[in-house]
């Protein structure tokens, strides 16, 4: 959002490298590569327009038109352009992103085959072409049922007698070339057959003449090891085992007192709190998740989304309620829509309930006002405890009519009051605390009369609820200052360890580092050693 400009400005605020001059310069020599493709961004155009430029940006990033159309992907791809040159004046005009969905559609069907091959003495070959050729040696590969066989087809226009009335084949011929197929190989003067036990995690089902085989060689009072007893199987069964077996365990890193963390947000708290190494790996090790190439529209990005709408709406009406809120609520989203480079087919789905949800947040904030009223939105404050600065972004927060009432958007999620007083929801006490002690610089009043939480997902039966806390907020803020202390008092300790998970069933709603710290592995772990010890 904003273009390259916005990018340009948002590096030199946040990168703290000594790099940022060739970053800065990388940024600059990607603009100009994309420029020709850029400069259509806007309305409809020509499909050889956007056709030529896009030619030309490939060819600039590729490094060249000689790097570029080389080997057989390059020509494969070249050929297909070619054709689209000569079809593109029976195109009609259009915008960017349909002529990216019709270029997707079009190259994504190419088929790019090795122009010399592999080794001269190898063949890959599809079942009709392998009944053709003879060899010293065959490899049947793909043993599995839906593979070979595959699953038998299915006509949703004739029936079976339909078909037979037609003279058409019917679904049992395929399975029948394919046992055909398979003796013709087996027969082989050196045949070997393969396949996967599993597929995506799954168990697989051998094919059928695997079972049969089995069933002839115990008649003929042989084992069914008969078929595994070659060098090559003994071969693939080793490459599953290990001399030395080694498990990885609970990682509790303790980085010196000067690596620790002495500025975080009031959102990683939580994290703080259910998964210590999130923090480590965030704020002494500095890694940070990259964003897929591809990134789907996720509940985040709704999220986002959503409270930038809200955003926009409060500080446009800060004290009346216009009486068509709902309208233009729903302008505002298909504006902040429009601007989002998200599939459209995502966006219909989640419409009907922005539409739910329009219609009661504006009846919610009708019964509201004119009692409670904005007072800022997305505000950020500060305060430090024990050397250690917290910050915090409040959604919004509303001025009551005796105290302040901070509010908390979510798109998801369930929250209770007793959640923020045990800390698995620690974020609006924090704010409430940050409050207190004059952190949210533009907002003076000190007295809090309630802490909410808004979950807005649309849904039929209830779109929006409140979760609100108003009878024990100077209790909970205590408790929350005495949390924070000690927890900042322990973790400043060179000797704590930052524990992956340290409590059992309790976890972070999101986990960026669960790779990292290896969860499955020393998790399935404890769980061998937590039932040994049972039995």
């Amino acid at each position: 959002k904003g273009g390259f400009g916005a990018l340009y400005e948002h590096i030199k605020q946040e990168t703290q490298t000594e790099d940022i001059d060739d970053i800065v310069a990388f940024l600059q020599t990607t603009e100009k590569a994309l420029s020709p493709i850029l400069s259509l961004r806007e309305g409809t155009h020509n499909f050889i327009d956007l056709l030529t430029a896009h030619i030309k940006t490939i060819e600039t990033l590729g490094g060249g038109a000689q790097k570029v159309w080389k080997d057989e992907d390059g020509e494969a791809l070249s050929a297909r352009l070619s054709e689209m040159i000569a079809q593109a004046e029976n195109m009609p005009q259009m915008n960017i992103r349909t002529y990216a969905e019709t270029i997707e559609q079009i190259i994504g069907s190419i088929t790019v085959r090795p122009k010399y091959g592999t080794h001269p003495r190898l063949m890959i070959l599809g079942q009709l072409e392998a009944r053709l050729i003879d060899a010293d040696v065959v490899i049947m590969s793909g043993l599995n049922e839906g593979s070979w066989p595959p699953e038998p087809g299915h006509d949703p226009w004739l029936s079976r007698p339909m078909r037979k009335e037609f003279g058409l084949p019917v679904y049992e011929r395929s399975v029948g070339l394919a046992a055909h197929d398979f003796v013709q190989g087996f027969c082989a003067p050196r045949c070997i057959i393969t396949r996967a036990k599993r597929s995506a995690g799954a168990p697989t089902i051998p094919a059928r003449w695997l079972q049969r085989l089995g069933t002839v060689l115990n008649a003929a009072g042989l084992k069914k090891e008969t078929l595994t007893n070659a060098p090559a199987a003994h071969w693939a069964k080793t490459l599953d085992i290990s001399a030395k077996f080694s498990p990885c365990k609970r990682p509790e890193p303790r980085p010196p007192k000067h690596a620790r963390p002495r500025r975080i947000s009031a959102t990683q708290i939580e994290t703080w709190l259910k998964d210590p190494y999130g923090i480590y790996a965030r704020y002494v090790l500095k890694l940070k998740l990259l964003k897929p190439l591809e990134e789907k529209t996720e509940a985040a990005t709704r999220g986002n989304i959503l409270h930038e709408i809200l955003h926009q709406f409060i500080t446009a009406h800060p004290n009346d309620m216009p009486h068509d809120a709902e309208d233009i609520l729903m302008n505002l989203a298909k504006e902040t829509l429009e601007t989002q480079n998200e599939a459209p087919e995502i966006w219909n789905f989640w419409w009907p309930r922005f539409e739910r949800l329009s219609a009661w947040f504006a009846n919610h904030e009708h019964a509201r006002r004119p009692a409670e009223r904005p007072l800022k939105t997305e505000i950020e404050g500060t305060m430090t405890i024990q050397g250690v600065k917290i910050t915090a972004r409040a959604d919004r927060i509303d001025k009551g009519l005796q105290g302040a009432i901070i509010i908390d958007y979510k798109s998801g999620g369930s929250y209770s009051v007793k959640s923020m007083h045990t800390g698995d929801a620690p974020q609006l006490p924090i704010e409430a605390l940050i409050l207190k002690q004059s952190g949210f610089a533009t907002i003076n009043t000190q007295e809090i009369e309630a802490l909410e939480y808004w979950t807005l997902t649309g849904k039929e039966a209830q779109p929006g609820k409140v979760i609100a806390e108003r009878k024990d907020i100077e209790n909970l803020i205590e408790n929350t200052q005495a949390g924070l202390i000690e927890m900042i008092n322990t973790f400043s300790d060179p000797s704590t360890p930052y524990y992956s998970l340290p409590r059992d069933g309790i976890a972070p709603r999101f986990n960026d580092y669960e790779h990292l710290a290896r969860i499955k592995e020393w998790a399935i772990l404890e769980e061998s050693e937590t039932s040994g010890k049972a039995a």
